[in-house]
Parts: C-alpha cells; sequence; structure tokens
C-alpha cells in the first residue's frame, strides 16, 4: 500500500511537470542572448557578419527578445506594426533589418540555434 501510494505520487508529479513545462514556452532572457552573441562576435571564425554585429550584441538581443513577445501576445504582424508597437524611432526597414538578421543568426549554425 505505501508502494502505491508513493508511485502514484510521483506519477503526480511527473503529470504536473509535463503540463506546466507544456504549457508555457519559456522566452530566453536578454542577458543570454547578448551574451551568447558576445561570445560568438568574440570568435567570428570568419563569419564576416558575426565581425559586423559586434557592438550591437545587446540591441539585437533586446530586439529579439520584445518582437518575440509582441509576436506571441499579438500574432503575426508586419515590420511596419512591429514597428509601430516597439516605438523608439523604429521604422519598418530598420525592423526589417533587425528581423533579416536575428532570422540569419537563430538559423542552423547560427549562436542562438535552439535558444
Amino acid at each position: 500500500m505505501i508502494r502505491n501510494n508513493a508511485a502514484e505520487k510521483k506519477r503526480r508529479r511527473a503529470r504536473n511537470r509535463q503540463r506546466m513545462h507544456r504549457a508555457r514556452p519559456r522566452e530566453t532572457s536578454i542577458a543570454k542572448l547578448a551574451s551568447t552573441l558576445r561570445k560568438a562576435t568574440a570568435k567570428p571564425r570568419g563569419d564576416k557578419q558575426l565581425e559586423q554585429l559586434r557592438g550591437r550584441e545587446s540591441e539585437l538581443a533586446g530586439f529579439r527578445y520584445l518582437s518575440r513577445i509582441l509576436i506571441g501576445h499579438y500574432g503575426a504582424m508586419s515590420d511596419a506594426d512591429l514597428a509601430r508597437h516597439l516605438g523608439d524611432g523604429f521604422t519598418r526597414k530598420k525592423a526589417w533589418q533587425f528581423r533579416q538578421i536575428a532570422a540569419s543568426l537563430e538559423a542552423d549554425g547560427g549562436p542562438w540555434h535552439n535558444l
């Protein structure tokens, strides 16, 4: 009887853990994104794009984090809508450029792949 209770308790905990894990996908923090990109730009290994991104790590990390949250909350949106939601001097073109950079960093082999 004690073993049955212990087994049931273990199954209940596992179910709760799985439910919580599936319920809220976690978004990677700005600090982790920035530090990962900073490490990649420190040793670009011949990648010209990473060489050119030096010094802009926190800006790009902040954009990716905020854009993911906005898209998750409001749904898919155009670059103009994203720039409007971000405000702070963002234009449609700047939002498009940052989306392109973030997409290339998230691609296979990029520093943000699987973060």
